[in-house]
C-alpha cells in the first residue's frame, strides 16, 4: 500500500528546527540527496523512516499527509534579525520557518477566545504619526509607550504590559550571540521571539524594550542585507528607544541626583540599577546620553567597568527578576479549562505530539502536564491581568 508523503512539509519541519539537509540524513542514516528527493518528492520516505521522522520532529504520520503547507505569514525583509541572524540566510531561513509555524499553532490556540483591551496596534498607528514630525524624538515615543501600555517606575510590569497591549512573546533556543528578534505578521500579529538561555534580567529587560522599539517604528523597514544603512539606523533608534523606555530622563536624573556622589564610580548606580532593573551599562551609557555624564566621566566610568570585569557579569544580578512570557500560557489554560480534551483535539487535528506544541511555543512540559480540567463547552475570555503567569526565574 502506498503512503502519501507531502516533502514539503519535512522541508518545512526541517528549516524550522534549525537542521540541514545534512542533519538530517545524518540522523536517518542517508545521503543527503535522499533527503533532497523526499523534500522534492521525488521518493517516499519507507516506513521505518517515516516513524524515524515522527520521532524526530514531535509529530505524527499524519503531519506528511497533509496536502496544505503551513501558511507564509512573514516577510524575511521585514523580520528584525540581529546582525549574527542577518547574514546566514540558512539561520534566518530557519526563523522564518518557526516564526510561520508558531502563527499557524496560535490560530488554531487561539480558537473562540476574546482579547480585551489590547492596544499595540493603536500605538504602532500612533508612532508613525508621532515620527512624520521632524522634532519629534524617540524620547517623546518612548514616553508615549509608556503610559499607554502602563509601565510602572521600577518596569518590573514590562513583560507583562506587552503581552497584554496584544504581542505574542515566544522563549527559544536561538543559539550563539543571539539575544531576540521581532516581526509584524501579515495577519496584523506582532512576534517577539527571546533566547531562553542567558538567565540575566536586566539583558531580557533591555531585549524586549528593543524589539519593542523595533515593532512600533520599524514595522515595514528593510532589515534585509540589501539594506545595511537602514538596518544600522533602526538598530541605533531601537536601542535609543529602549534606553528611554527603561529609563525616562527626568527619573533618572533624579535618581542619580539622590544616590550618586562619585559619578565615574560604577557601583554607586547600584541603587538605581535595582530599582529600574537595568544593567549599570545601559545606565552609563543613558547617562553619557543625557549630558548627565561627560566625555571624561563617561571613559572613567567604563574603565573601572572593565577593570572590575564587569562587562562579563555585573553585581547585584541576582536582585533582578528573569520574567518569563505568561501569555500564551494563559491562553493554553483558560482552553483547558473550558473544554478538558481541547488540546488533545488541537494535537490530533494538526498530526502533532506535545512536544512540537511545547518547542513551537516556548512552553515547558511541566506547565502542559499540570492541568486538570473541569468544565466545557462555552467562549473563552481572556483574563487581562493575568500576573500568575508570568514568573521569575533566577540562574543557579
Amino acid at each position: 500500500m502506498s503512503v502519501t508523503f507531502n516533502g514539503l512539509r519535512l522541508r518545512d519541519i526541517r528549516e524550522a528546527n534549525g537542521w540541514s539537509r545534512h542533519d538530517l540524513a545524518d540522523h536517518l542514516e542517508v545521503s543527503e540527496q535522499t533527503v533532497w528527493q523526499y523534500e522534492v518528492g521525488e521518493i517516499v520516505p519507507r516506513f521505518q523512516i517515516l516513524v524515524q521522522l515522527t520521532t524526530l520532529f514531535g509529530v505524527s504520520v499524519k503531519y506528511f499527509q497533509e496536502k496544505n503547507l503551513i501558511a507564509q505569514r512573514f516577510d524575511e525583509r521585514h523580520v528584525a534579525y540581529r546582525a549574527n541572524l542577518r547574514s546566514s540566510a540558512k539561520k534566518s531561513r530557519n526563523e522564518l520557518a518557526f516564526l510561520n509555524r508558531a502563527s499557524d499553532l496560535l490560530d488554531s490556540l487561539t480558537t473562540n477566545v476574546s482579547f480585551p483591551n489590547e492596544n499595540i496596534k493603536q500605538l504602532q498607528k500612533a508612532t508613525v504619526q508621532l515620527r512624520r514630525d521632524a522634532e519629534v524624538t524617540i524620547d517623546q515615543i518612548a514616553d508615549m509607550a509608556r503610559v499607554k501600555l502602563g509601565i510602572n517606575n521600577k518596569n518590573s510590569n514590562l513583560m507583562e504590559s506587552i503581552e497584554n497591549a496584544g504581542v505574542f512573546v515566544i522563549e527559544r533556543n536561538l543559539h550563539e550571540d543571539i539575544d531576540a528578534y521581532s516581526s509584524w505578521s501579515q495577519d496584523d500579529v506582532p512576534f517577539i521571539v527571546l533566547e531562553n538561555g542567558k538567565f540575566s534580567g536586566t539583558r531580557r529587560n533591555f531585549d524586549l524594550a528593543h524589539e519593542l522599539g523595533h515593532l512600533l517604528m520599524h514595522r515595514d523597514w528593510n532589515f534585509s542585507m540589501e539594506a545595511p544603512k537602514e538596518y544600522r539606523k533602526a538598530e541605533q533608534e531601537a536601542n535609543d528607544f529602549a534606553a528611554a523606555m527603561l529609563m525616562p530622563a527626568d527619573l533618572l536624573e533624579s535618581l542619580i541626583k539622590t544616590v550618586v556622589v562619585r559619578p565615574t564610580i560604577p557601583d554607586q548606580y547600584l541603587p538605581i540599577k535595582v530599582k529600574l532593573n537595568v544593567s549599570l551599562a545601559a545606565i552609563g551609557v543613558r547617562a553619557t546620553r543625557l549630558g548627565i555624564l561627560n566625555g571624561t566621566q563617561e571613559r572613567y566610568f567604563f574603565a573601572s567597568m572593565a577593570r572590575k570585569k564587569y562587562r562579563k557579569r555585573e553585581p547585584e544580578e541576582n536582585k533582578i527578576p528573569y520574567v518569563r512570557p505568561g501569555r500564551i500560557r494563559a491562553i493554553v489554560e483558560a482552553q483547558v479549562n473550558a473544554n478538558p480534551d481541547f488540546l488533545n483535539k488541537l494535537l490530533s487535528k494538526k498530526g502533532i505530539k506535545q512536544e512540537y506544541f511545547e518547542e513551537s511555543l516556548g512552553i515547558e512540559t511541566s506547565f502542559i502536564n499540570k492541568f486538570v480540567a473541569d468544565t466545557a463547552g462555552r467562549i473563552v475570555p481572556l483574563r487581562r491581568n493575568s500576573k500568575n503567569y508570568f514568573d521569575s526565574r533566577k540562574k543557579l
